[in-house]
């Protein structure tokens, strides 16, 4: 027969356990974010992984919550997610995942915005088509008037470092993004920041969790707590601040 002592202890930790939800998860998840500078770097140091990752890991410690980040182009993030080969992804929020994920959010907010040269400057939405070639991070939503008008010509690219690239070389005329990504490949590729004082600006995008179907409930409602209780418009923001701050010596481009 159970020892009265013993039973009393496994009462008290159920109730610890189901007053405290996020007190721990023992389900180890695989974590992905747009694998570019600046939102992820392979880098070995704690916190200057990327953004995006520091992001999410201050979610996952607050849950006690084991991942792996797994870095794949950004199409694969959206492949692997519908064919349930990853768990969890902080992206934009995209809609062609609406059958295959559970949104978690908002996280947080980013500005979009049509980077273009001076000699091309965009001040409203129909001016777009007389751009000869916008590039585009392939499979990414930004805006969705942008994201459906079939009478633009983008570029697909896999990053913003590709992208500005392109956009210096003149083999496009113009990028769309998030402000905090363009920012950060133009310093990188030693490029005037100030142009994007003058870039259209589409709108502003979400940040979301996106969470394979099939993953469990209670991992979910950790996990909408969590963000919930850590919400705030800018946070992305003020990560890449922070970012910039500590990490460009060590990140890696």
């Amino acid at each position: 027969m159970m020892n009265v002592k013993f039973k009393n202890y496994i009462f008290i930790m159920s109730l610890f356990i189901f007053s405290n939800p996020m007190a721990f998860s023992s389900e180890k998840v695989t974590f992905s974010s747009p694998s570019f500078a600046p939102f992820y770097f392979p880098n070995e140091s704690n916190f200057c992984q990327g953004v995006a990752v520091q992001v999410f890991d201050d979610i996952a410690a607050q849950l006690n919550l084991p991942y792996e980040f797994v870095s794949y182009p950004y199409a694969r993030i959206l492949h692997s997610l519908k064919n349930k080969q990853l768990d969890i992804a902080l992206m934009f929020k995209n809609s062609d995942l609406l059958n295959y994920v559970d949104y978690i959010g908002p996280v947080s907010k980013s500005k979009v915005v049509v980077l273009t040269h001076n000699q091309q400057l965009i001040t409203q939405y129909a001016d777009l088509s007389k751009l000869n070639t916008i590039a585009v991070i392939r499979k990414a939503n930004f805006e969705d008037k942008f994201d459906n008008d079939s009478s633009l010509n983008k570029v697909a690219v896999e990053s913003y470092a590709q992208a500005i690239m392109m956009f210096n070389l003149g083999r496009v005329d113009a990028v769309v993004g998030s402000v905090i990504g363009l920012d950060y490949q133009l310093r990188a590729q030693q490029l005037d920041v100030a142009m994007l004082n003058n870039a259209y600006v589409l709108g502003e995008k979400e940040w979301w969790l996106h969470v394979r179907k099939n993953l469990t409930a209670t991992l979910k409602e950790q996990l909408y707590s969590s963000v919930k209780s850590n919400y705030q418009t800018d946070l992305i923001y003020k990560a890449y601040l922070q970012y910039i701050a500590q990490c460009s010596e060590t990140a890696k481009n």
